[in-house]
């Protein structure tokens, strides 16, 4: 059996939620294998020492709810990339959909699935051989009704919530938590959302991530000059890869044609799709490291990377060097002055060309 893991970060909302109770999370981590210098890392911890990890805490603290707790200590940067992806997304129904795409980097130990059930949405986690430990998948539910609250408003509640785990003491805390009624010891793991709210329109979250985004897309699509399927296939890319990687086939039907039409045309102007998005990938990551100061994460995001650590290694593919040490280089050369002579022709050239 494959062993399952779950990413590093995960542990360090465990330990904000035991370090505010007044507990030693430290102490606490190392009895279960884990040392605080993994949290900090890209790196992730076998299941089978998270769930250590969380029988620990529950034992420390006496708490069979614990895992409500855990999940308001989730940040966004828990999660990498995908915690800016979320905060850019135009819908919960969005939102969700993006969660499911890249759950597998939160853990591989459960699957993730987000679907219309007819005036409803369902969010169902599907536990794995490897299962998780309870609080581990209440926290994850908690976790989905505070993303619709913080995306949506307060009043964005689930209509229900489906526990397989039977019902711990202190039960009726997950009714007051979820704002709904919850049912215990049921077949499945799921969260249940009207469709209205789902699919209504969210007010933009990032504005400034926007911002950053708007102004290097613009500023990469003036380097292209007529109109080629290129150059659109290009714009669709740069408007769908926050998403991830939308593939051929979803660009095709975007521009309107067939996918046989664009791998056609395509070819015939030199390139392919697949060249197209390593390029676009590359260019902009440059673009977004030389002009702006957006995180490393939110670039990731932006280019359609699952964390930040994929994002890192396809940079040094391109570059021979990290996106922190690219940054810094072009920083230091914008800050180095240009010779005297340089700037001593350059302001003979204004006068002569102003006629002084």
């Amino acid at each position: 059996m494959t062993t399952s893991s779950a990413i590093a970060s995960w542990g360090l909302a465990i330990a904000a939620a035991l370090d505010a109770r007044g507990f030693d999370s430290r102490s606490l981590m190392q009895r279960a294998g884990i040392e605080a210098t993994e949290l900090e890392s890209n790196d992730r911890i076998p299941v089978a020492t998270t769930t250590k990890l969380w029988r620990i805490a529950v034992g420390a603290t006496a708490d069979p709810c614990f895992g409500l707790a855990v999940a308001e200590y989730v940040k966004p940067t828990t999660f990498d990339a995908l915690g800016f992806s979320l905060a850019a997304s135009s819908t919960l129904r969005d939102a969700f959909q993006r969660i499911v795409r890249y759950f597998g980097m939160v853990t591989d130990a459960a699957d993730l699935t987000f679907a219309p059930q007819g005036s409803f949405y369902e969010l169902n986690i599907r536990l794995g051989e490897q299962r998780l430990a309870p609080e581990a998948v209440d926290a994850l539910l908690a976790v989905g009704a505070l993303l619709a609250r913080s995306l949506a408003g307060a009043t964005a509640r689930p209509l229900s919530v489906e526990v397989e785990r039977a019902a711990p003491q202190s039960w009726e805390r997950f009714s007051e938590f979820f704002g709904c009624p919850v049912h215990f010891s049921a077949q499945r793991n799921c969260l249940r959302f009207e469709r209205e709210l789902c699919e209504a329109r969210l007010p933009p979250g990032n504005a400034e991530l926007s911002r950053s985004s708007d102004h290097v897309a613009e500023h990469y699509l003036e380097r292209f000059g007529p109109e080629s399927l290129a150059r659109r296939v290009r714009a669709v890319l740069v408007e769908l890869l926050p998403a991830g990687d939308p593939g051929p086939a979803r660009v095709a039907k975007r521009l309107g044609t067939s996918l046989r039409s664009l791998q056609r045309h395509l070819a015939a102007e030199g390139t392919s799709y697949t060249a197209l998005l390593e390029r676009v990938r590359q260019e902009l990551a440059e673009s977004y490291l030389e002009e702006t100061d957006t995180p490393l994460g939110s670039v990731a995001f932006l280019l359609g990377f699952s964390s930040a650590s994929a994002f890192s290694r396809a940079f040094r593919r391109w570059n021979d060097c990290s996106p922190s040490e690219y940054r810094a280089y072009h920083a230091r050369r914008e800050s180095t002055p240009p010779p005297l002579e340089g700037v001593a022709a350059v302001d003979a050239e204004a006068r002569v060309a102003s006629g002084m």
